[in-house]
């Protein structure tokens, strides 16, 4: 397994560390290798830290940094409540602009579409692109299940949220595993460091996302990936968003859900690296 490296020790990566802070994007490292992979998280990166979740951030990303840097780079906290997908990508293209020539960019869930206006917005910056679990935009039929998300949320009910989350992605087992080992009641607490705000304008920008209209602008080549049984993303979007990038191509694993890159890691991520290796 790779080790998480601290940014204090780490200098070759030191100037694009630099930005990272300077645009106040929380990041974790993986790897030493030339290469450099941003890996953009999903919608939970709201509700979450990064530096207290290192432990998973590795044991799920680990496997991509054999050979390269892997940065697992989150959301900066309090957004703005007029806060756009495409307005968070600007943020990461400044972040690496006159840093690097070209990184690959890996975006999951929430962070692919982030990563969808960012290669659009900034091609010149993307080397690689990879599109996980999102299409260019949400499914009507699954805007319910955001608006009931963003309803908990609203109502500071934040051990229901995270239930609900968890039996969405991960089906109703995970999620009565969990609720016997999360505190109850009042002692449910969100860490120190997180905005709770920042979900309600996460969720709010999912929900008005569409990127249709920018996806030809993307230049770089491109791999969606998703699971053929995603409770979130209809695997029609997968096809429509491959279809729709020039140079695009899909990956769908068949009986995936949306817990995709842990519950079948090894697939997921052997599915990354071939396509990132690739000549």
């Amino acid at each position: 397994m790779v080790k998480l490296v601290t940014s204090e020790v780490y200098v070759p990566r030191r100037e694009l560390e630099e930005r990272l802070r300077s645009a106040h994007l929380p990041y974790l490292r993986l790897g030493h290798g030339t290469p450099q992979l941003l890996v953009l998280p999903g919608i939970n990166d709201a509700l979450q830290s990064l530096q207290s979740d290192a432990k998973f951030a590795e044991w799920l990303c680990g496997g991509l940094a054999i050979d390269r840097t892997v940065f697992v780079v989150g959301r900066p906290r309090g957004l703005r409540p007029s806060a756009t997908l495409a307005g968070m990508a600007d943020t990461y293209a400044l972040a690496l602009r006159d840093e690097i020539e070209r990184a690959d960019v890996l975006g999951v869930s929430m962070g692919s579409a982030i990563a969808e206006e960012l290669a659009a917005a900034s091609p010149e910056r993307v080397r690689r692109l990879i599109l996980a679990l999102a299409g260019p935009y949400v499914h009507p039929e699954k805007r319910s299940i955001y608006d009931r998300w963003l309803a908990l949320a609203r109502a500071n009910r934040w051990r229901e949220l995270h239930l609900d989350i968890i039996g969405v992605i991960y089906g109703p087992r995970r999620r009565a595993a969990f609720s016997m080992l999360l505190p109850a009641g009042d002692r449910y607490r969100l860490a120190a460091d997180v905005d709770p705000q920042d979900f309600v304008v996460s969720i709010q920008a999912c929900l008005n996302h569409d990127s249709r209209s920018v996806l030809g602008r993307i230049r770089a080549p491109t791999l969606v990936l998703g699971g053929t049984d995603d409770p979130l993303v209809p695997a029609g979007l997968f096809e429509s968003l491959a279809e729709t990038i020039p140079g695009g191509s899909l990956r769908l694993f068949e009986g995936a859900g949306h817990g995709l890159p842990e519950e079948r890691r090894d697939e997921f991520q052997g599915a990354v690296l071939e396509f990132l290796n690739a000549p």
